[in-house]
């Protein structure tokens, strides 16, 4: 009764009082099964490119220096002609990405969380609501969303805002725990509500969501399984997942996304990659010469924003390393495939000779032993020194294990630096979140 009555009210204010939200969920669950993608994609990046030129300081003065105008852009190699744009040129010139035709009531700021470097700010545009790409993503994985949900984030809303959010959702009950001020008090809390609301979604920061599993394991806690597990804000590993679904007794779901270019990409219930939001954004896998690279093959993304007209992204290296799938999905979806994300251009281990260990390679080291450590980080020293910290989770021959991933990272250095292995008693996380690799060395490319 419960379910069908949350279903009544989310459908009235959905279809009454918000009928454009519920267009463009309509919109985005026919859209994914549309054969002209790939057009489509085109001609939205085409519109856009010459919104920002003709609406933007920066695109015009930037487009400009390079003789460029959006008529150029016929096909997609034209594309790839456009500047690449970095977290710089939106740190130096950020009133000069804002539209000129765009009203501030349209649009509101969101700034990182600093964790990959100093935080930006960036404005997302209150006209194209995401609403309706995270119900879609919802509907893969038998969620509705007027389920009970719970939350692992940091800054959970707090006095007025609070009230004010939980009115908005009523009847539809919504739980909180701080994933940066995680203590046993405050997760014992949080699991009693957890078996009182009995939400259908935990959604929240892989960090946080599997410390939250191994609290729960620790101390033989069972709450009630919820439908799925969403995580995102740092790769996932085999452990992580694993632990995780043992938990919950649940299946985890991988999301890709940023807080400058928002839903990217997502798992379906085949969990075969990440289906890419190609009819809402553009991703792109380069090499180190700003060339694209084949399927299959890692390559710095990029990314399009195209639905921000009131601060537009357009081919924004946001940092990460990423790869478009080969094959396309059994589920029926349309949308293309991209590899989980396996970490940041920054999350490298060098030598002094310039040899990179990328992070794709470093945040998958216990892949093949998912049961051999609970957590593990990577810690660079300023002389080159690496540490490998791990917390144990004793299996048989860990000691033989943590030796040959040791050996497997010397060797990939042409042992030009010490590997030394740290058995610890806690990671580092920051804000909440998980942080694989930490580079003592500045900036690391």
């Amino acid at each position: 009764m419960g379910n069908q009555f949350q279903k009544l009210v989310f459908n009235f204010k959905t279809k009454i009082l918000d009928p454009k939200l519920n267009k463009i969920y309509q919109e985005n669950k026919a859209q994914q099964f549309d054969s002209n993608l790939e057009s489509l994609n085109f001609e939205k990046r085409k519109q856009i490119v010459e919104h920002a030129f003709e609406h933007t300081t920066f695109y015009k003065n930037h487009y400009n220096s390079i003789s460029f105008t959006p008529e150029n852009i016929v096909n997609e190699k034209d594309f790839t002609k456009l500047p690449i744009i970095t977290r710089e040129h939106v740190k130096n010139h950020f009133p000069d990405f804002i539209a000129d035709n765009v009203q501030p009531q349209n649009y509101y700021k969101a700034t990182t969380g600093g964790s990959s470097g100093t935080p930006i700010s960036v404005l997302h545009d209150k006209r194209y609501p995401l609403s309706g790409i995270q119900w879609r993503v919802l509907d893969w994985w038998g969620v509705k969303p007027y389920e009970n949900s719970a939350y692992v984030y940091r800054l959970r809303r707090t006095g007025l805002k609070k009230l004010l959010n939980t009115m908005l959702w009523w009847p539809t009950k919504r739980i909180f725990l701080d994933a940066s001020t995680m203590d046993s008090s405050n997760i014992l809390q949080f699991v009693k509500e957890f078996n009182k609301t009995k939400p259908a979604l935990l959604q929240g920061y892989v960090g946080g969501v599997y410390e939250f599993a191994l609290f729960l394991k620790d101390n033989n806690i069972k709450v009630h399984p919820p439908k799925a597990v969403w995580v995102t804000s740092a790769p996932l590993s085999k452990t992580q997942r694993q632990t995780m679904q043992e938990a919950f007794q649940a299946p985890v779901f991988d999301q890709y996304g940023t807080c400058e270019v928002m839903w990217l990409s997502a798992e379906c219930k085949e969990q075969n990659g990440l289906h890419m939001m190609s009819d809402i954004r553009f991703i792109e896998f380069v090499d180190e010469n700003n060339n694209p690279v084949p399927k299959g093959q890692w390559g710095r993304i990029l990314l399009t924003d195209l639905q921000n007209y009131a601060f537009p992204l357009l081919r924004y290296e946001i940092g990460d390393y990423g790869r478009a799938a080969e094959y396309e999905c059994s589920c029926g979806v349309k949308l293309p495939l991209m590899d989980n994300v396996k970490g940041r251009i920054s999350d490298v281990v060098k030598t002094p000779s310039g040899i990179i260990i990328s992070g794709e390679f470093l945040t998958t080291i216990f892949d093949d032993y998912p049961d051999a450590v609970r957590e593990f980080q990577i810690v660079q020293a300023k002389d080159y020194g690496v540490t490998l910290k791990y917390i144990p989770n004793t299996p048989e021959g860990l000691d033989k294990i943590i030796e040959n991933i040791a050996g497997d990272i010397r060797a990939r250095t042409k042992n030009q630096i010490s590997i030394t292995a740290e058995k610890v008693e806690k990671i580092s996380h920051f804000k909440g979140k998980t942080q694989f690799i930490i580079s003592q060395l500045g900036k690391n490319l």
